[in-house]
């Protein structure tokens, strides 16, 4: 009886599992879209023939992403970006089709609790309906790795396995330049191992293909002189866990359990892990001795490997703990990466419909002050995306903050019902009340106050700022 009971609590746990990541997901569409979605957005209007041109974006990241969501623009005639967003539900289908392929090595439990520990993770909760590449990462990376499993693990080396390895590895591999990382890994890891050697042939030659794609469309742009607004730390990669507490916890809980039993990890499950680590302290070191460009983010293509090593690892430390993964998802998704996934990353919604009222019609107004040319013209884009979205019936001119400093005394005249003429977002702050007050006093505006309010549910840096001005002489103001 007491057995029964545990059963249905454990499928309980599961019911509402799946039940809350839905709600969230569902919600997540309402929130405003952040600074990558409206650069891909931007991006759509350009031909195919102009995206897939090496060098045409001038960004380190492949152009797939928007390749994809132009082509079901065009099929579908519809720029809606509410519709767009759920092409991404195209990745159930690898995902399923990922559990189809395992379902015959491992037990219906470790199924359950491997896409438990995948769908109440941020990667996927925060992610997986963005308008961008992650939620294909996450979708193809996980079918990636159910049939690296199937050919390795489980050591399945038919044609068939072998081809859809190759497949889903090269079709990952343009998607991002850290996917190609991860089937490199895969492909090199592969070639280590006992397999025929006309596959390591195959195998040896498409492992060129995702460095042909990188030295393509991506090198040019991490030579250093290329703009990042991150810098390597260890809250980076502390993130990297804080992304997926389930499955971090269970890979400690599995430590402990071996720690105490004095189990030995076999040579096979090392061999196994190696894309893991090639593929972590490969951007890792790139990170600390070449430029930074390490972020959380970045893991989401190693995750499903990672959540697929823990339940193989020793199936008895599954079954001991499989009445408490569920719930521990649970709990993740309900307190942590469900309310975190209603914050937005940069509140543009917020920032355009409060600085595009009626009384500011045809202001100019700034967004940030950033001097790099490459990002001020990516950030210039989004803001000009964002106001069509979320102001539709006038969008401002966006000018240069400099150009706005100089003219605000005269900008406060000819538009007296408009106080908001500077907007920051998308990344840390990079306009500071101090510099503004400097350059007010320099351009003898001290009659002018500057101010600024934090957008509607923004705590972080870069999440948004509304920058006003009004014309007295009261230094109180100053924040």
């Amino acid at each position: 009886m007491e057995n029964k009971r545990g059963t249905n609590l454990i499928n309980l746990c599961y019911f509402f599992l799946f039940g809350s990541v839905i709600f969230f997901l569902i919600s997540l569409n309402q929130v405003s879209l952040w600074g990558d979605e409206l650069w891909t957005i931007s991006k759509i209007q350009f031909d195919y023939s102009q995206l897939v041109k090496p060098g045409f974006l001038g960004d380190p990241n492949y152009p797939t992403k928007i390749l994809f969501f132009k082509l079901i623009s065009d099929i579908f005639q519809v720029n809606n970006t509410n519709f767009l967003v759920f092409s991404n539900l195209l990745n159930l289908i690898f995902l399923s089709f990922s559990l189809l392929i395992l379902k015959d090595h491992i037990s219906k439990s470790q199924l359950l609790i491997f896409i438990s520990l995948i769908i109440s993770s941020e990667f996927f909760i925060r992610m997986f309906l963005e308008v961008g590449a992650y939620g294909f990462l996450l979708g193809l990376s996980t079918l990636f790795s159910s049939c690296y499993a199937k050919l390795i693990f489980f050591r399945d080396h038919s044609i068939k396995i072998v081809f859809l390895t190759l497949l889903t590895g090269l079709v990952l591999s343009i998607w991002h330049p850290f996917a190609g990382l991860l089937v490199c890994s895969v492909f090199f890891t592969i070639l280590l191992g006992n397999i025929e050697n006309i596959k390591k042939i195959i195998f040896a030659l498409a492992l060129f293909f995702p460095i042909l794609i990188l030295i393509t469309y991506s090198l040019d742009y991490t030579d250093g002189d290329q703009y990042f607004f991150v810098n390597l730390s260890f809250r980076h990669v502390r993130n990297t866990f804080a992304f997926m507490i389930p499955a971090t916890l269970l890979l400690a809980a599995i430590i402990v359990l071996s720690i105490k039993e004095k189990h030995k990890t076999t040579t096979h499950f090392l061999y196994f892990s190696l894309p893991i680590i090639f593929s972590f302290f490969a951007f890792l070191l790139y990170s600390l001795f070449i430029q930074p460009i390490y972020q959380a983010r970045y893991f989401i293509s190693l995750f499903p490997l990672f959540c697929f090593l823990l339940i193989v690892y020793e199936k008895k430390y599954i079954q001991k703990l499989s009445s408490l993964v569920p719930l521990i998802c649970l709990l993740s998704v309900i307190f942590l990466y469900g309310p975190r996934s209603m914050l937005p990353y940069t509140n543009f919604q917020f920032l355009i419909q409060e600085s595009h009222t009626l009384q500011c019609k045809d202001a100019p107004i700034f967004f940030n002050n950033t001097e790099h040319k490459v990002l001020n013209k990516n950030m210039q884009d989004s803001y000009s995306v964002a106001s069509k979205i979320y102001s539709d019936q006038f969008q401002r001119p966006i000018k240069d903050y400099s150009y706005v400093l100089s003219n605000i005394a005269s900008l406060l005249k000819e538009f007296p019902g408009c106080s908001i003429f500077g907007l920051s977002g998308q990344k840390e702050q990079d306009v500071f009340i101090e510099d503004i007050v400097f350059i007010l006093k320099k351009n003898k505006d001290n009659n002018i106050t500057p101010s600024k309010i934090k957008a509607f549910q923004c705590e972080i840096p870069g999440c948004g700022i509304l920058w006003t001005f009004k014309p007295h002489n009261d230094e109180s103001n100053y924040n």
